[in-house]
Parts: structure tokens; C-alpha cells; sequence
């Protein structure tokens, strides 16, 4: 009781009339930041009207019909699908200083994370400052950088491992502790998470895992058409049709180094962000096709998936 009383009168206290601590938002629009593609990848859209021409994207998620995005500099953004224009939907109070390293979507609810500084639970977004709820008071590992809500539980991959809480984090349970874990995803009521060290796997909603890809750190992992499709740390790309027994190199038609980005799918197709530029292959990696050579300055290239669009944006940092 006696945190709910100082947490609301922290929020009385922070009101639209006070002075953000950073710099407003200039009404100009920034071309050439985020980019669309609803023919697969095919071809590609600037989609960036309405953002600040210095803007710096750290993450962007679906919820719903409409899109969001976190920044480094001006908070959080909202679009619709066609992502034709972006509007300013305010800042995290308290944390203005920080930016926001991860913005996740799960069914109607929205949560955010400050690496190493919290995870917050998003109440209501639209005014300057956004209600939100601490969701980390009883969470040892606050290094958060990947979140999934399966089966009313909540877990969250950290530097340390992986925590599950069934309680909106009034309790948290460590149900993987061998290292980092960089994403989770479910497929078929099958959890995978990528971690440190490799691929792991959990057929009982989370409550233990195992070993089934052990060959350096998972960046990414897709699920799509009832298989697996992994990217290591190293650039290479690896399918499973069986649930992670069996494994296949995929990536023999894209350019040899470690210069991979990101990898998404869609529809049946695999769309990845490598340093020279974005491919995408229809037969799960038989061939691949170059369909954007990479710019000047856009060596980190981060992919979305939002209903039937495609989604890149360049960050900042890792």
C-alpha cells in the first residue's frame, strides 16, 4: 500500500505543465528512416512523415491496426498500418533521460524496457507523460531484451536467463539460468529461445527447457509454416522441419560474412538485412534475391513483421 500511495503521488507530481527534460519534437519530417514493403520485399516505401528528420528508432511494433515505435530522443510513436504518418503519443515519466531499448506488444497489452533500469507495463498512451506500471519491483535481472506472453504467463529473456510471472510481475520465477537469452517465440504451444550459447526448447508452457541447437549465440529465430529458422550470431541461417531435431544450412546463396542484420517471415517467405543490402528467398533459402542494395551509413538494418507488411528501420547501437 505504502508504494501504490508514493507511486500515484510521483505521477501527481509530474503534470503536463512541467517542462520535459528533453527537447521538443521539431515539425519537420524525416525522410529516408523507416521503410515498407507489402509485396514481400519486393519493393520498398519511405514511410517516415511526421518524425523529427534526427529521430532515432530503437524499436517498432504492431499492436492492433496500428504500429509504434520507441526512440532514443522523442519518446513514443504511433501510425496506422500504412504507416502514412506518425504522431507523438509522449514519454515514459521518470525516464526521459533513458531511452527505451525495447517496446513489446503482447495481444492488448503493451510493455516497454529500459535495459538494466526497469519494465514497465503501459497503461494508457496519448498524453505527454504515459501511465504506466512497474512490472519489475521483484525481478533480480532488469537487462531485459526480449518478452513473450504465452498461456496467461508473461516471460522475459535477461542477461542472466529467462523469468516467467503469472501474477502481472508481483512475482517472478527463473526458469532458465545457462546465460543470456536474446528472443522467444512460440510455435504450436512449443517455446523456443534463443540464448548466448544457442537454441533452446521448452514443451511443457515454460517450465523446462533443453538444449537443441548448441553452436554460439541465437540472434533471431522465425516460426512460420510449422518450421524453425535460426540466425547465429555469425551470419548463418539454419531451418528445422521436425521441431529442432534435424537442421539444414539455408544461407548458400547470400554473401559470405558476418554481416548479417535481422531476419523475418512472412507469407512463406524469408526476408533478412545483411550489410549489402536486403534479400529475400520464397524457397526457404534454396535461392536468394537481392531486392535493396544497402546505402551509405545503414550497416544495422532491423526488420518487423506488422499483419501483411514488411517493416525495416535503421537503429542505433546493437
Amino acid at each position: 500500500m505504502i508504494y501504490q500511495l508514493l507511486l500515484a503521488t510521483l505521477l501527481i507530481a509530474y503534470t503536463p505543465e512541467q517542462p520535459l527534460e528533453k527537447t521538443p519534437a521539431p515539425a519537420v519530417a524525416a525522410p529516408d528512416i523507416i521503410y515498407r514493403s507489402s509485396d514481400l520485399g519486393s519493393s520498398w516505401k519511405s514511410v517516415s512523415d511526421g518524425l523529427p528528420e534526427d529521430t532515432r528508432v530503437m524499436y517498432l511494433e504492431a499492436q492492433g491496426k496500428n504500429l509504434l515505435i520507441a526512440t532514443e530522443n522523442y519518446g513514443i510513436y504511433t501510425g496506422n498500418s500504412l504507416a502514412n504518418h506518425w504522431w507523438s503519443v509522449g514519454y515514459l515519466p521518470f525516464v526521459s533521460n533513458e531511452r527505451i531499448t525495447g517496446l513489446y506488444a503482447e495481444g492488448p497489452d503493451l510493455y516497454a524496457s529500459l535495459f538494466g533500469s526497469g519494465f514497465f507495463k503501459i497503461i494508457d498512451l496519448g498524453n505527454i507523460w504515459i501511465p504506466w506500471l512497474p512490472m519489475d519491483q521483484n525481478l533480480e535481472d532488469k537487462a531485459i531484451s526480449t518478452v513473450l506472453r504465452s498461456n496467461n504467463k508473461l516471460f522475459v529473456g535477461t542477461s542472466t536467463g529467462m523469468f516467467s510471472t503469472a501474477d502481472n510481475g508481483k512475482t517472478w520465477k527463473k526458469v532458465f539460468d545457462e546465460g543470456q537469452v536474446n528472443t522467444i517465440v512460440e510455435q504450436n504451444g512449443v517455446l523456443y529461445g534463443g540464448t548466448f550459447k544457442g537454441l533452446i526448447r521448452s514443451r511443457d508452457q515454460g517450465a523446462s527447457w533443453e538444449w537443441i541447437l548448441k553452436d554460439g549465440m541465437v540472434r533471431t529465430i522465425v516460426a512460420m509454416n510449422d518450421r524453425v529458422v535460426v540466425l547465429s550470431q555469425y551470419g548463418e541461417i539454419r531451418a528445422s522441419a521436425d521441431s529442432g531435431q534435424h537442421w539444414q544450412r539455408i544461407d548458400k546463396g547470400l554473401p559470405a560474412s558476418k554481416g548479417m542484420a535481422d531476419l523475418v517471415g512472412l507469407q512463406g517467405v524469408l526476408i533478412c538485412s545483411h550489410k549489402q543490402g536486403i534479400y529475400r528467398s520464397s524457397d526457404w533459402g534454396a535461392h536468394w534475391e537481392l531486392v535493396r542494395k544497402s546505402r551509405e551509413n545503414e550497416q544495422f538494418l532491423n526488420l518487423a513483421v506488422a499483419g501483411e507488411v514488411v517493416y525495416f528501420y535503421k537503429t542505433f547501437g546493437c
